[in-house]
């Protein structure tokens, strides 16, 4: 997962928490995801729910591993082609 991804390559291994500890809340967070619409609570099962503290992190995750497979390649070529 992205997450684990950008833990293992922006923190030490000694560094406390450990990233384990953090992936690990990551999940609890997740699976606790609920929202309020129209007064009726609700818990969101996939995805998250829009207005949570942990969308932007989430959403930035997956964008920078996005971008490292999909785009800075690509760009690459295209300036080696020019």
């Amino acid at each position: 997962m992205a997450i684990k991804r950008i833990l293992g390559e922006n923190r030490e291994s000694f560094e406390m928490p450990p990233n384990e500890s953090l992936t690990q809340l990551r999940e609890y967070v997740l699976q606790r995801n609920n929202f309020q619409f129209d007064g009726q609570d609700s818990l969101q099962v996939e995805a998250t729910a829009m207005g949570k503290h942990v969308a932007p992190c989430l959403a930035y995750a997956f964008m920078a591993g996005f971008e490292e497979e999909y785009i800075i390649p690509k760009t690459i070529i295209f300036w080696m082609i020019l």
